[in-house]
């Protein structure tokens, strides 16, 4: 079905039938948990705005990501699409700095994050260029690529520096990111027999909403991970608002 945005030009179309709710969103339930991811960045950025710019900087990224995934989702354009995907591998490449530099001579601070900006305008152009070709398989390579080395790069500060109390977050984190990303795999795998089915489960939804709160989770993490890095005794507890957020030890959520 055509809808507003007129035919589909994205390299990807997922698992949700378009424009069956409405006529002016392509994927409505995959457009609307994107806001979800979108309202955590700005939360997280809220909650964390006296922290340094690296992770003030990736919370901004975690909301571009939300806002992009939703007119992605919403429209199918590929214009849309790079919205989505070109954020999250620049907020990849920000997590992977905040983790690196924990441990590294501030000396080396620099040179780093020209290295990665070199990588994400790299990649970034790789992606555009191959539009027609291979440009999803660059776009997911380089996340799992960047992400992963983000983690190898969590290792030594998770085993040097987290308290209990930021070690279950972490685990937190780590456990509903790996439970959205099953649901991906698992709607990708199964995508043709799920659309024969009596009710989608609209498991690239679900992704959103998973995904999302254990980036969020673990980007309150590293939070807590620079600043105990940096001599600042931080934990990670829960605000007010039910969302965990890493602040100095005795000071109110």
């Amino acid at each position: 079905m055509e809808g507003l945005w007129g035919p589909v030009t994205s390299t990807m179309n997922w698992c949700e039938g378009n424009y069956v709710l409405v006529s002016w969103i392509a994927e409505f339930w995959n457009a609307l948990t994107s806001l979800f991811i979108a309202l955590l960045g700005v939360f997280g950025w809220r909650l964390h705005r006296h922290h340094d710019l690296g992770m003030k900087l990736a919370f901004i990224a975690l909301a571009v990501i939300g806002f992009g995934s939703f007119a992605f989702h919403g429209t199918l354009r590929f214009e849309t699409q790079m919205m989505d995907e070109i954020p999250m591998i620049w907020a990849a490449l920000c997590m992977f700095y905040n983790l690196a530099t924990g441990l590294m001579p501030k000396r080396h601070h620099s040179k780093f994050a020209s290295a990665l900006i070199v990588w994400g305008l790299a990649t970034t152009t790789a992606m555009i260029a191959t539009r027609h070709t291979v440009e999803f398989q660059v776009f997911v390579t380089n996340f799992l690529i960047a992400e992963g080395l983000g983690f190898a790069a969590a290792v030594p500060l998770y085993r040097r520096f987290l308290s209990p109390q930021v070690r279950r977050w972490f685990w937190i984190g780590v456990g509903l990111h790996a439970f959205g990303g099953l649901c991906w795999v698992t709607e990708q795998a199964l995508c043709a027999a799920i659309l024969e089915w009596p009710v989608n489960p609209q498991l690239h939804a679900i992704w959103h909403i998973f995904t999302g709160a254990g980036m969020y989770t673990l980007f309150v993490c590293t939070a807590a991970y620079r600043g105990l890095a940096q001599g600042i005794d931080t934990t990670v507890t829960r605000h007010r608002w039910g969302l965990p957020v890493a602040i100095p030890v005795d000071t109110p959520a």
